[in-house]
């Protein structure tokens, strides 16, 4: 009797030391992290950095050659438009000089189509300001049926600031163009025989605006054609950013733009104006060539920020905002064979299943077939995942 319970004792033991082995060695489920398949908001955008600037800047050069007075303003001064900025004492030569006189005369002559072409432009703009106010008021109309969308309405609203502020700005050009041939013929009198020498002539700004850079301070003698200070009108601001040529392909006129990191908590927000027509190649601080293109923002709202020129910020464009998508985690998706693919969990198994993919951002991918809502997909999978691998969540 006590031989035979030795005999099963030992039958036992075997058997367990078996069933430990084969525990030990069978293949275990692979731990993975899953996330589900849900429907919301999916935003698509493109974050880039920008500087602001001056919308219309303007360089006040020496209409003549002489002995230029000391420059008092500094920059951040207010100036008005025609304001004194500098006087120029003629020297004798410029005088008796006929290739001087000749100058003089040529640039009365540039002056005047300068101003005829900014006289162009300002029926132009006002053109097409009217054509923008025009379009508004229909599509508010429409928005009052409800035949519209909140964002055409915006778009609208957009159009007709930046047609004002373009028109503004053509305005100016036209005051500039006027203030040079003001300041052309001027130097050409000085020119003419019998004129007195101790005459000084003095510089005026061509707005009202703000200094923006003094270039020439001190006095001393200067020839036609110097640098002597920089206005700009701080109300009018634009921001520049370069971007890849390859993510400005869906940047057009009137995208929602959020700036932010601009030196306050608050976001401000703007739309894209302009996306310039050539690229430039830029060298990246690894040491690559890219190939970048600047595009232009407008402030939806005049600049009454503390924000000035040459400012840097972040701004984000936002190509879509969509309420109700269905998406899934990016990192749940692997490129497979011409498109993309996931593991989906079923029955604590790894199936492989192909998916379209639409618009997509860091962190989510808009799903258009292949999977539906409520499904559990595995995010990063490794390589122990396989196509009916047995899985376990961590």
């Amino acid at each position: 009797m006590r031989r035979w319970f030795l005999r099963i004792a030992l039958v036992l033991a075997l058997a367990a030391v078996v069933a430990t082995v084969i525990y030990a060695y069978r293949p275990r489920p692979a731990l993975v992290d899953v996330a589900q398949v849900t429907t919301g908001r999916l935003v698509v955008s493109l974050d880039a950095e920008g500087k602001v600037r001056v919308r219309e800047r303007y360089a006040v050069l020496a209409p003549i050659g002489g002995i230029s007075s000391r420059i008092e303003l500094h920059a951040g001064d207010p100036v008005a438009e025609g304001a004194e900025l500098a006087r120029i004492q003629p020297m004798l030569s410029p005088l008796l000089d006929p290739q001087s006189k000749a100058v003089a005369e040529a640039r009365v002559r540039a002056a005047e189509d300068a101003r005829n072409q900014a006289q162009a432009n300002v029926e132009r703009a006002r053109t097409s300001l009217d054509l923008a106010r025009s379009e508004l008021e229909r599509t508010q109309t429409l928005a009052k049926k409800g035949a519209v969308t909140g964002q055409q309405l915006e778009l609208s609203q957009f159009e007709v600031r930046s047609g004002e502020s373009a028109l503004q700005a053509s305005r100016s050009a036209l005051q500039v163009a006027g203030h040079e041939i003001e300041s052309a013929k001027a130097a050409l009198q000085r020119l003419q025989p019998g004129r007195k020498e101790q005459d000084a002539f003095a510089v005026t700004s061509p707005i009202a605006g703000q200094v923006l850079r003094v270039d020439r301070e001190s006095e001393g003698a200067v020839v036609q054609g110097t640098p002597l200070l920089e206005i700009g009108d701080l109300s009018a601001l634009e921001i520049v950013a370069d971007v890849l040529t390859r993510d400005a392909a869906p940047l057009r006129r009137g995208v929602p733009v959020l700036v932010s990191e601009w030196g306050a908590g608050k976001e401000l927000s703007g739309r894209v104006r302009r996306v310039e027509p050539a690229a430039f190649t830029h060298l990246s601080p690894l040491g690559v060539e890219e190939q970048r293109v600047n595009v232009l923002v407008d402030f939806d709202r005049p600049a009454d920020m503390p924000i000035g020129d040459g400012y840097a910020v972040d701004v984000r464009f936002m190509l879509s905002d969509d309420p109700n998508v269905r998406q899934v985690p990016a990192s749940a998706l692997f490129r497979h064979g011409d498109g993309w693919a996931t593991f989906v969990v079923t029955n604590g198994k790894a199936a492989l299943r192909t998916v379209k993919v639409g618009k997509r951002n860091p962190m989510q991918a808009e799903v258009l077939d292949g999977l539906v809502a409520g499904d559990t997909v595995i995010v990063h999978p490794g390589e122990l995942v396989r196509d009916g691998s047995r899985v376990d969540t961590r």
